[in-house]
């Protein structure tokens, strides 16, 4: 027995050590991807339409802006390698510049042809990351990104930035170690302006400004209206209320007049001063409330020695940077407000628009004190999103309650929008680049504030279509040198304006007017094009009248016609020769005095001739010779002349 069981053993063994063998050969093949495991990235999408806005989508782990703010998540490294870096515009008004705490920045980092970008995601999760691109002075630009992995260089994803005048993002989910290679495909050089990381990063609920309004007829009398819980008058007294501090930042003070009677200057415990905390281009206050309850805050500005100041005063998120509200301080020599309802820790930022330099003289916490009835505003119904066709506007509502009076301030994007005020907003005209905006509006009284939901705007391409109430005419039989009209009405049937911006005519005779080229035509909107016949000579003609527009389909009106001719005739007389003649020729020309042709084949012994078969609108001139028997021509007759009607 044992002498047959060793063969089976050894059989066995054979084919267990065989198995091994493979498992082994196989997991060491496996071995090279691990590392390519580690890394990759999924493209998201593209977002052409929120420009520097990104508080809104994008940055909520962090970020960094070139020539800006740096604050990563801890989870990321970020190193930009072989670049340099420009600031196009610094504290700019333009959209396409982004957000930052002190207004906005226009800047890059650039090479000639290439560079990259390090970035580590060390915790082994995938996150969003966004990449900001803006061909800021129109230079023609194009480039590929490339996501690589930093081991192995292999390409995980690759796409490329054209036409991004208007910046554009490019997101995508990432893991790993990788980089990020910016390679020119054309245009003058390559440009990235920004990284994010996360998604959106809304202002917190636990902060929020509402502006209330502007006070221009107060001047230094605070007492009256401002201040009850508490005031910071520059180079004079402060008292803070329990819930506040406030800590001014990167200012200089400036005593203009101590003691004045100066109705401008802010009241004191001994009379009024006029002083201010001021700076050359901006400086900033940090205002915490920390009570998490939302209080009227006011800052008073005046232009005390006329230096024409202009300035922009921002609330900004102390956390995220984003702006929560944004004003302009002008023509405040006789001294002016700005009021707001402010909750949770802010920053006050002014910034130079204009002038000598800029100032402000004193922030003041609560007001007239609440009524202990007062109920803070609650919202009952959201604002709904919306669709619309470009060109059109869009409204929004929300239904609230709340002890009046109730304040109200839209935004978009998050940013606010001036003048919209109500518990409604109308946008202006509708653009493609408004697709995916997001409308929210804050409602507040002197009990809090209450922000609404995003309400989401889609915004449609038109359906552009221009119509014809005939797309024949026929003017049937017109007298040659007559003229024909008829009018063809076009209308707008389409969801956009339709522009014309040519009108062409072919086919002889035809002609068209009425509609200039850039006639834009509304939506319904009509214009009347009359189109004429004006024949040259007898028979049929045909031709057409072509429109060109921005439809989808383009616009023709087929034309036809026919051109007749009336006969006419003249009748000619003459005295006769005093010589021996055998007859006389006939001579006719179109012009007066020269250019004569023959009519008469032979000389006719007769003293009339008759010219037949002659058209209309027409002046013929005519004269007459005696001939010879030896068939000699006398000179011409005087000329007589026939109107042909």
């Amino acid at each position: 027995m044992d002498t047959n069981k060793k063969p089976n053993n050894r059989k066995t063994l054979a084919l267990l050590g065989f198995s091994i063998m493979t498992l082994i050969s196989f997991m060491f093949a496996g071995a090279p991807n691990a590392t390519a495991a580690s890394s990759a990235a999924t493209f998201v999408g593209s977002d052409t339409v929120s420009q520097g806005n990104w508080q809104a989508k994008y940055g909520a782990d962090g970020r960094s802006i070139a020539s800006s703010l740096q604050n990563l998540p801890s989870y990321a490294s970020f190193t930009p390698q072989n670049e340099s870096s420009e600031i196009w515009a610094a504290n700019t008004t333009d959209v396409r510049g982004l957000q930052t705490p002190a207004g906005r920045i226009g800047s890059a980092w650039y090479a000639a042809t290439s560079f990259s970008m390090d970035v580590n995601l060390t915790d082994g999760n995938s996150h969003q990351v966004a990449l900001y691109g803006v061909d800021w002075f129109s230079r023609n630009r194009s480039e590929t990104i490339q996501i690589v992995d930093a081991t192995s260089g292999a390409v995980l994803d690759s796409r490329t930035l054209l036409s991004f005048v208007n910046g554009t993002y490019l997101v995508w989910n990432v893991r790993g170690h990788v980089k990020v290679n910016v390679q020119l495909m054309g245009g003058l050089n390559v440009v990235v302006s920004g990284i994010f990381f996360g998604g959106s990063a809304a202002v917190s609920s636990s902060s929020a400004a509402v502006f209330l309004n502007s006070d221009t007829i107060s001047q230094g009398n605070w007492k009256s209206k401002y201040g009850s819980d508490g005031f910071s008058i520059a180079n004079s007294s402060q008292t803070l209320p329990g819930y506040a501090s406030f800590t001014p930042q990167n200012e200089s003070s400036e005593i203009w007049a101590a003691g004045t009677t100066d109705v401008r200057g802010l009241q004191t415990a001994s009379g009024r001063i006029g002083s201010a905390w001021y700076a050359a281009t901006s400086f900033s206050m940090d205002v915490n409330l920390t009570d998490g309850n939302s209080h009227q805050v006011a800052l008073y500005g005046v232009d005390w020695l006329s230096r024409n100041r202009s300035e922009t005063i921002q609330i900004v998120d102390a956390t995220s940077g984003a702006i929560l509200d944004s004003r302009t301080l002008s023509s405040f020599v006789n001294g002016t407000y700005l009021v707001w309802n402010v909750r949770g820790h802010v920053k006050v930022n002014v910034l130079l628009l204009g002038g000598l330099n800029v100032v402000a003289s004193g922030v003041f916490f609560g007001g007239a004190p609440s009524s202990p009835s007062a109920i803070a505003p609650a919202i009952t119904t959201q604002p709904a999103g919306q669709t619309v066709v470009a060109g059109q506007p869009a409204a929004f509502s929300v239904a609230d309650t709340g002890t009046a009076p109730l304040l109200y301030q839209w935004s978009k994007n998050g940013t606010p929008i001036s003048g919209a005020n109500s518990s409604s907003y109308t946008t202006p005209a509708t653009v493609a680049s408004d697709n995916g905006a997001s409308f929210a509006v804050a409602v507040s009284n002197t009990a809090g504030i209450a922000t609404s939901n995003a309400a989401a705007l889609k915004v449609n391409a038109p359906t552009l279509i221009l119509s014809v109430s005939a797309s024949s005419v026929n003017f049937g039989s017109v007298n040659v040198s007559a003229k024909s009209t008829q009018t063809v009405t076009l209308t707008n049937t389409g969801s956009g304006s339709v522009t014309i911006s040519s009108v062409s005519v072919s086919g002889p005779g035809f002609n068209a007017s009425g509609i200039p080229s850039g006639t834009i035509l509304a939506l319904g909107q009509s214009a009347p094009l009359t189109a004429a016949f004006s024949p040259a000579s007898s028979g049929s003609a045909t031709g057409s009248i072509s429109i060109a527009s921005n439809a989808t389909s383009a616009t023709t009106i087929a034309l036809s016609g026919a051109g007749s001719a009336t006969a006419h005739s003249v009748a000619l007389s003459w005295s006769p020769s005093s010589s021996s003649v055998v007859g006389y020729n006939v001579y006719v020309s179109t012009v007066s005095g020269s250019l004569y042709t023959k009519l008469t084949a032979a000389p006719v012994n007769t003293l009339n001739y008759v010219d037949g078969s002659l058209q209309t609108a027409q002046n013929r001139y005519y004269v007459v010779t005696a001939v010879n028997s030896d068939n000699t021509e006398s000179v011409f007759s005087s000329q007589v002349t026939a109107i042909i009607p």
